[in-house]
């Protein structure tokens, strides 16, 4: 476990930021448990779930347990030791879990090597929603202090679940009151005779579970979905004219390739081009040619055209079915697509424009990525699927169109009918069908609370980061996809300051074209309106590989062939990076950033690679190139580098791992990353005092500028902008605000000076606690 104090309490602005921004329940579980294990140093965290009966806990999070077994490990209140806290209503900490007469082993979590038990339950007004876990391999007694920390963010976590268990329910003040009997009014329906009010008296009210695959909650009734024909209907099996057959083929898919492509521009136009690529995977299929060649084949043994695209169509879905990758085997859907639209097509069926009287949710056995735009309207609230997967491509368009979705709800077209009313919830998997008044009038109170507090933060959003005495500190975003820059500039983000540009690479086959790279960057910089973009150039390698671009087998990957390393001994991938990042630059500044640079060798090739692309093009771009300072050889060098560049980014996730030698995802020494470690503050002390005595700027964008705490001190160190995930920036802003320059100086002045991590977290604490800003910062005060 962590060590300090302070660093434990650290953690609570950390899930503080997570639960107050969350808006998809798996993946703000998954945020939890990850940051609780990193910075309580422990090797495995877990969140389980009660079903509404309470009588059964599911595993819905886990880091270092077996991600396959999320969903899949079930255990009644009755049994094993989390069973154990619900029953009890308290923590239940175990030296050794083994010998514990309630412990229960599941083989599917390889939970072999963990000892050690701390859990604590997840309680909403003393109703049990769950229990938060964490076990270690060492054998160790919990204190008393690690068991009250835990349960703190248990307390926080607890607020999460709310639209789960329909809980959090607003002050009946007047204002809510009106929004809420308006609000309501739209989903009664008076029945206009006996016999309707019979039929209403006869529908249950039901729940079902599914999976969260697109967040948010929204009511409507229930459209059902079929499609315009069933794959495997029976067509015609044999043609007298092949050569007729393929020329209706080869028109088939002339026309399935223009409908294609036009869906994917449409795309590009509302959501982006990340979003788009969904459909270039269409497109590819369409234009394979091996592909086309098989079904010619089958029409050359005297099949017609539509029953060959079957028979080829099927053999690609049950090669990729057999696939262990779930990724892989959600591809069905996509294949399935391509199929329907080639037998539509070929049978010369006309798609007429759909339009809904009311606002409704769509449920479906399934539904493609076509089918969802074709039926996106401004009634169309959610999506209900019996099948799918929350990393399917229509999965990740919903989640783009802001459509609250759940999939995987197997019994769902046998338990609704046309014209009920449901509620999805996209932040819990739940479906509510006929729900009674009282349920839809919690989901209208919660819609209520969150807009209340979106409000909120709109007003702070919009102020500077300058400090007390007036100093300005630039507040800048990370992000990898386009999509997300609406996101940044609502939270106040006055720039970019880590554009990732792995996407693109990882979304596609192959390697993305040079025109598609520019068109990203060139979309990214007119959604700015004329903000600073950072483009970061590849940083492939480590665990970020690609299918198509086969990697030597590496003992040490974060060690090895990666980053800039890779690109440029790879240098056309390199050049056809920077010539488009040099034609996006246009008229306005763009700043080009590499990545994990040791020394001058690197940083001098790179920059001769970005002069001969420029060269090529024969322009003068605006550009600004800057390093990451991620390695312990670009700090001790910094004084050369600071020389050669127009700025520094100081990546600390990567800088301390580096330092301390810890690989922070080793639940061995995962306790060992200390930001606060005096040798990384020496490292950060050190850079930025060299980009200063150079004349260029220094920018954190690493998680210590996303913390407020932490912020505080890198500001007082003299860090002049930081970026961060979008979610934190009003928190940091606020804490920006609040705060002294020379003051803040003048503590990280004093913590330079101390010797180990303790007494600088200690410091740090008590000097915040004198300035009064403990809680702003999502610290507590110390004890006595």
């Amino acid at each position: 476990m962590a060590k300090s104090e302070s660093q434990k309490l650290s953690i609570l602005a950390d899930i503080s930021r997570i639960v107050s921004h969350s808006h998809d329940l798996q993946e703000t579980l998954n945020n939890i448990v990850t940051v609780v294990a990193e910075r309580m140093g422990v090797e495995v965290c877990s969140i389980y779930l009660l079903d509404e009966g309470k009588q059964k806990l599911t595993l819905r999070a886990t880091v270092g347990l077996d991600p396959t077994s999320i969903g899949k490990v079930e255990m009644l209140v009755s049994e094993g030791l989390t069973g154990l806290v619900v029953e009890e209503g308290k923590p239940v900490a175990v030296k050794e879990a083994k010998e514990h007469p309630r412990y229960k082993f599941f083989p599917e979590t390889h939970e072999e090597k963990v000892h050690s038990y701390l859990g604590v339950p997840l309680v909403e007004r003393r109703n049990p929603l769950g229990v938060l876990t964490v076990q270690t391999v060492d054998s160790r007694q919990f204190n008393r202090d690690e068991i009250r920390m835990l349960e703190t963010i248990a307390s926080q976590v607890t607020g999460l679940i709310t639209t789960t268990r329909t809980l959090g329910l607003l002050e009946a003040n007047a204002k809510h009151q009106k929004a809420l009997e308006a609000e309501l009014s739209k989903y009664r329906r008076e029945p206009a005779t006996q016999a309707e009010v019979k039929k209403e008296d006869r529908k249950k009210s039901k729940v079902l579970r599914g999976h969260a695959a697109a967040p948010g909650f929204q009511m409507g009734y229930v459209h059902l979905h079929q499609h315009e024909f069933h794959i495997g209907s029976g067509f015609a099996e044999y043609a007298e004219d092949t050569g007729r057959e393929k020329e209706r083929l080869s028109q088939a898919f002339d026309k399935s390739i223009e409908e294609v492509s036009q869906l994917k521009s449409q795309v590009t136009n509302i959501l982006g081009e990340e979003d788009s690529t969904i459909f270039h995977g269409h497109l590819l299929m369409l234009e394979d040619k091996g592909f086309r060649q098989r079904i010619e084949e089958v029409i050359n043994e005297g099949r017609r055209a539509e029953l060959a695209v079957e028979v080829v169509a099927e053999l690609y879905k049950e090669r990729l079915g057999k696939f262990d990758d779930v990724y892989l085997k959600e591809r069905v859907i996509d294949v399935e697509d391509v199929e329907r639209r080639l037998l539509r097509n070929l049978l010369g069926i006309e798609r007429e424009e759909r339009e809904f009287d009311e606002e409704c949710i769509v449920v479906a056995d399934d539904l493609s990525p076509s089918e969802l735009i074709y039926l996106e309207s401004p009634k169309l609230m959610g999506v209900v699927l019996a099948k799918g997967g929350v990393t399917s491509h229509v999965s990740i368009l919903a989640k783009s169109l802001e459509l609250p979705t759940v999939v995987g709800v197997t019994e769902v077209l046998k338990e609704v009918s046309p014209g009920d009313f449901v509620i999805v919830d996209g932040n819990s998997g739940a479906v509510y069908i006929n729900p009674d008044e009282t349920v839809i009038s919690e989901y209208v109170r919660l819609q209520a609370d969150y807009q209340t507090l979106v409000e909120e933060l709109k007003e702070y959003r919009d102020l500077p980061a300058a400090t007390l005495d007036g100093k300005k500190v630039r507040i800048e975003a990370n992000i990898g996809l386009h999509s997300e820059i609406p996101l940044c500039l609502e939270q106040g983000a006055e720039g970019i300051g880590l554009y990732r540009t792995e996407f693109p690479f990882l979304s596609r086959s192959n390697f993305p074209t040079e025109e598609e790279q520019y068109t990203i960057l060139k979309r990214a910089k007119e959604a700015l309106h004329g903000l600073r973009l950072t483009v970061r150039t590849l940083d492939m390698g480590g665990e970020k590989t690609l299918s198509y671009f086969p990697m030597p087998q590496q003992q040490n990957p974060l060690l090895g062939w990666r980053s800039v390393r890779l690109t440029l001994d790879e240098p056309e991938i390199f050049r056809t990076q920077l010539r488009a990042i040099v034609r996006a630059s246009g008229d306005d500044p763009v700043r080009v950033m590499f990545p994990m640079v040791s020394g001058l060798e690197e940083l001098r090739a790179a920059k001769a690679l970005l002069r001969s692309v420029v060269d090529e093009l024969g322009c003068k771009p605006r550009l600004e190139i800057g390093i990451m300072i991620e390695v312990p050889a670009a700090v001790g060098t910094a004084d050369r580098l600071a020389r050669e560049v127009d700025f520094f980014s100081i990546g600390t996730n990567d800088l301390v791992q580096y330092i301390l030698a810890v690989d922070r995802s080793n639940p061995k020494v995962s306790d060992r990353y200390q930001e606060l470690h005096p040798a990384v503050l020496a490292a950060l002390d050190q850079t930025i005092r060299a980009g200063k005595n150079a004349g260029i700027s220094v920018s954190v964008c690493g998680e210590m500028a996303g913390s407020a705490a932490t912020a505080i001190l890198l500001a007082g160190m003299g860090v002049d902008c930081l970026s961060m995930s979008p979610n934190s920036i009003p928190f940091v802003k606020r804490a920006i605000r609040n705060m002294d320059t020379q003051k803040a100086g003048a503590l990280a002045s004093s913590l330079l000076r101390l010797d180990t991590t303790a007494e600088v977290e200690r410091n740090l604490r008590e000097t915040f606690r004198s300035w009064g800003i403990l809680e702003l910062v999502g610290l507590e005060p110390l004890e006595g």
